[in-house]
């Protein structure tokens, strides 16, 4: 792809514009293409005094930046402000006066509309991308996409104090109705007191208050609202009420009983066991007498083994016998081998077969019961009597395993069965108390309802009044949380916009540069990096000290606007470049040296000059520049300039081409009162400057190193201190000559060279002429003489300062020197820089 757009699209010439001061459209023709075949026009010069129509065409450029038709999308929504005309040709809408521009071309019909940007820099682009704000004693400085994240986060801020404000007044609005919602819900309340509250306590047969909660306020406001009479309704509850209290305690009763149902109440088998019997030991001897004494008298057996088996005594304590040794042992084992397992087992059989009393007594039965609990009691006590005639049988039949032990059975049974027939009598009452307090326990349900029916309608006005005041506080609390909220949402704007500006990139390295050129002065305006808690920004400095907004003239801003604005164009074709573009770049200047300070007007000419230049020799060849001005001086000034920058462009491109044709190709115009533009001639803004016909003439007299004529060195010295005096005082406001500030500048310039040109008392004995006479030059005695300064030494002075005003403003004193002569006067004083002051002017 080319990245010349005319090579395969037709060429852009220029724009028609309709609106405002331009009732009917006009066209402005600003790159129509010249007649040699050398590239079409790429700049333009409009001079139109104030109020011809200058800033509505550099506001309609401002607006206009056209992509091709093929790179929109049908589904995207059509831009107020960027739109087509119903024949689909690109065009703007700028404000509410309806202007549109419309580019216009040339070539050949079949070739696609080439593309456009604009990037134009005017007060508008000032105001809305170079933002100064104070800081203290500092001046932090915005740019461009920092500009409009500063002005939304201002937006974002005041909105937060609007809100902030109306949250204000809505926790007021909170707080009243706070209290309005308290008054009625306490209304309420006390209402439901002394109605639904007492009635409730009456039903339930509390001594007690029931509390009136807010569950229980929403419970009664759930219920549908009754029409009927609230008289006749509350009679009818009280009634019942009374009715209801007669019927007796509806509290279920405790079946405490209940675990009698599995108790074990029947003793079966219990005459076999007392009438079993162990067959006695048999032998003979003690064995024999032991065996016999085990029938009748086991008890006395065991004792007489406990008491031989942990004794010595030697006589037994029962028969007070004398017991030896041989006896006693041999009554010991006898009466071992007698007691046995089986006899152990039969014991422990019995003692498994004892029955628990019954502890559980009718008194324990709930009295609602009535007689059933008592003859219960009755049966329980009988049984318990019966149970303890067995135990004691049992303890009877351990001591007596080799006899019979006689039990009457009949008794028990009796005692059991009367028991078991009052436990299902309990059961039966139980069960019939139970269906009673069921019916009881609805009948307290309904009453319970009713209350609160009745209740509802009893404080109908009490709930509509509460509902009134709950309804209005969700609505101030709804709104005063949204406040909240969007307090909330817009300070997270806000640091999100605070972290997006310290993340744009500015270059600031190529800005400070820039400053330094125009000012001729490092760090007499920069921009220093500062970082702290609240982030990174950008400071302004004069000579290292901080500058307010106050102390900044309207002349400093605009040419730091500037400069930050030839950044971006420099961006812009390095993309363009870099993206292999095919588009029209128009970059378009508004006045940009009329409100700038007049002692810096030249360091801007200067720096204008360069960067037109490097834009000119940049390979991106689609560029064009438009320069607007009301001031025919800074109009005269832009024509030198952009002559000198088509004539450096030229040769570095390696054209060769003539004054003519370096001239041909841009176009000046100017605006008249009536709006309407016309193409003008390179000579109709006014002609040379008397600056620059002196200037020339000087330079024709010492170009050459022939003889002078002694009639041209008589005005050679006027003509010179008349330039440097006017150069002095244009670049650095310093009209004295000699000029202790070209001294200094010079130095800083060339870092601290001393200057061997003579700006002294010496400096006048070629200042003579009509301003100054012979006499009063001869009189200067300590210089020789003007007889003593011969031509060539006049020659040599006035070529030494040349070449110091050179090495001071090289790009001004070529830019004033005619076209024709530029390659070699810039040649001879480079020269001249290295052999009469002794330095390489390139390195300058």
């Amino acid at each position: 792809m080319s990245k010349n757009p005319k090579q395969q699209q037709q060429m852009l010439t220029g724009f028609e514009i309709t609106g405002r001061c331009y009732s009917d459209p006009t066209t402005f023709q600003f790159f129509e293409k010249p007649k040699n075949q050398w590239p079409e026009k790429r700049l333009a010069l409009v001079y139109g005094r104030n109020g011809t129509g200058k800033s509505t065409i550099s506001n309609a450029l401002s607006k206009f930046d056209h992509m091709s038709l093929a790179d929109e999308q049908d589904d995207q929504p059509v831009d107020s402000e960027n739109r087509e005309a119903p024949d689909g040709t690109p065009q703007c809408k700028n404000g509410q006066a309806e202007l549109t521009i419309t580019p216009t071309f040339t070539g050949e019909s079949n070739r696609s509309t080439p593309e456009i940007s604009t990037l134009v820099f005017n007060e508008d682009y000032i105001e809305e991308n170079v933002k100064f704000r104070e800081n203290g004693l500092d001046t932090i400085v915005l740019f461009g996409e920092q500009v409009d994240i500063e002005k939304k986060i201002e937006e974002r801020r005041r909105s937060i104090e609007s809100v902030e404000t109306a949250l204000l007044s809505a926790d007021s609005e909170v707080e009243a109705l706070e209290k309005n919602e308290n008054q009625a819900y306490n209304n309420l309340k006390e209402g439901l007191k002394s109605g639904w509250a007492r009635r409730r306590q009456k039903i339930r047969r509390n001594e007690s208050s029931t509390p009136v909660t807010r569950e229980r306020i929403r419970q009664i406001k759930s219920v549908a609202l009754s029409e009927a009479n609230l008289e006749d309704s509350l009679s009818s509850l009280n009634a019942d009420i009374d009715k209801y209290l007669s019927i007796a305690d509806a509290q279920l009763p405790d079946k405490n009983w209940e675990f009698l149902e599995s108790y074990e109440l029947s003793v079966t088998g219990g005459e076999d066991l007392l009438s079993k019997c162990l067959v006695p030991p048999t032998g003979t001897g003690i064995a024999e007498i032991v065996g016999e004494n085990l029938k009748a008298y086991s008890k006395y057996v065991y004792a007489a083994h406990e008491i031989f088996q942990y004794s010595n005594i030697g006589h037994c304590p029962m028969c007070q016998q004398p017991v030896d040794q041989n006896y006693r042992e041999e009554l010991l084992n006898a009466i071992s081998s007698s007691i046995d397992d089986a006899a152990s087992k039969a014991t422990s059989e019995i003692e498994a077969s004892k029955i628990s009393e019954i502890e559980f007594s009718g008194k324990d039965i709930d009295a609602r019961l009535g007689s059933v609990a008592e003859e219960f009691e009755v049966a329980r006590l009988k049984y318990n009597r019966e149970i303890s005639s067995w135990n004691e049988a049992c303890d009877l039949k351990k001591n007596s395993l080799y006899s019979p032990v006689k039990w009457d059975g009949a008794r028990m049974e009796e005692a059991v069965l009367e028991l078991s027939t009052t436990i299902e009598r309990l059961n039966a009452e139980y069960k019939s108390l139970l269906v009673s307090i069921h019916e009881r326990s609805k009948e307290k349900e309904r009453l319970e309802a009713c209350n609160d029916i009745v209740s509802r309608l009893e404080t109908k006005e009490a709930f509509r009044q509460y509902d009134e005041a709950v309804e209005r506080m969700v609505l101030a609390r709804k709104r005063q949380e949204q406040l909240r909220s969007d307090i909330e949402n817009l300070n997270n704007q806000v640091a999100e916009l605070v972290a997006e500006s310290e993340n744009v990139h500015i270059a600031a390295g190529e800005i400070n540069d820039a400053l330094s050129s125009i000012f001729a002065e490092i760090g007499r305006l920069e921009l220093v990096l500062d970082t702290d808690l609240d982030g990174s920004k950008y400071l302004l400095r004069n000579r290292g000290i901080p500058l307010s907004p106050s102390n900044l003239s309207i002349g400093e801003r605009n040419i730091v606007a500037l400069v930050y604005f030839y950044t971006g164009v420099k961006k812009v074709l390095d993309d363009l470049y870099r993206e292999d573009a095919q588009r029209y770049l128009v970059v378009v200047l508004d006045d940009p040296i009329s409100s700038v300070d007049m002692d810096n007007r030249l360091g801007i000419h200067g720096f204008i000059e360069s960067r037109i230049l490097d834009f000119m020799s940049h390979d991106y060849e689609a560029f064009k520049l438009i320069i607007l001005s009301h001031d025919l001086t800074v109009a005269r000034q832009f024509e030198k300039s952009l002559d000198n920058v088509l004539f450096r462009a030229s040769e570095s491109s390696g054209h060769s081409l003539n004054s003519n044709q370096i001239r041909s190709q841009f176009a000046r115009f100017q605006l008249d009162s009536d709006h309407t533009i016309r193409k003008i001639d390179q000579k109709a803004l006014g002609g040379r400057s008397e600056y620059g016909v002196l200037l020339n003439a000087i330079w024709r007299i010492v170009k050459d190193d022939d003889i002078l004529d002694l009639d041209k060195l008589l005005t050679l010295g006027n003509s010179l201190r008349r330039v440097l005096e006017a150069f002095s005082t244009f670049i650095y406001n310093d009209s004295s000559i000699p000029s202790t500030t070209l001294s200094k500048e010079y130095e800083l310039v060339t870092d601290g060279r001393n200057s061997s040109v003579d700006l002294g008392p010496g400096h006048r004995l070629y200042l003579h002429g009509s301003s100054h006479s012979q006499d009063s030059i001869t009189s200067l005695g300590h210089y020789g003489g003007f007889e003593g300064v011969t031509p060539e030494e006049q020659l040599i002075h006035v070529r030494k300062t040349l070449a110091f005003l050179y090495t001071l403003q090289p790009s001004h004193i070529i830019a004033n020197i005619d076209l024709d002569e530029r390659i070699v006067a810039e040649e001879r004083l480079r020269s001249w820089c290295s052999e009469l002051l002794g330095h390489d002017a390139a390195q300058y």
